[in-house]
């Protein structure tokens, strides 16, 4: 079996695949509410956590979730677009937003 944390879930699309897959999904961080409400409700049996990735990227995820040293097989996660998608303003990295998954790389997987 293949485990499989995700960051930035929105409403499931990857996880739906990367379940597809074979990989087993222990946690799903997802800031919007109602994007995470379509999660619990698509798959109830998902530990769906409607967080603030900033409040979790501090955490210790081995611990957090669990999981012995080398187990996750897989840190997935569509990065925020909103900063760079031509539907809004292209801030890029000037909008905290285009930094979230540079920032969740620098802090909380470096080790």
């Amino acid at each position: 079996m293949f485990y499989t944390i995700e960051l930035f879930a929105g409403a499931g699309g990857l996880a739906l695949g990367i379940e597809k897959a074979g990989f087993e999904t222990l946690g799903l961080i997802e800031f919007d509410k109602d994007a995470a409400d379509t999660l619990k409700r698509n798959r109830p049996d998902w530990n769906v956590i409607h967080d603030d990735i900033a409040n979790i990227s501090c955490l210790d995820l081995e611990e957090y979730f669990h999981l012995d040293r080398g187990e996750l097989d897989l840190l997935s996660g569509g990065a925020p677009c909103q900063a760079f998608s031509y539907a809004g303003k292209r801030l890029g990295l000037e909008d905290a937003r285009g930094t979230l998954g540079y920032n969740w790389n620098q802090e909380g997987f470096d080790r």
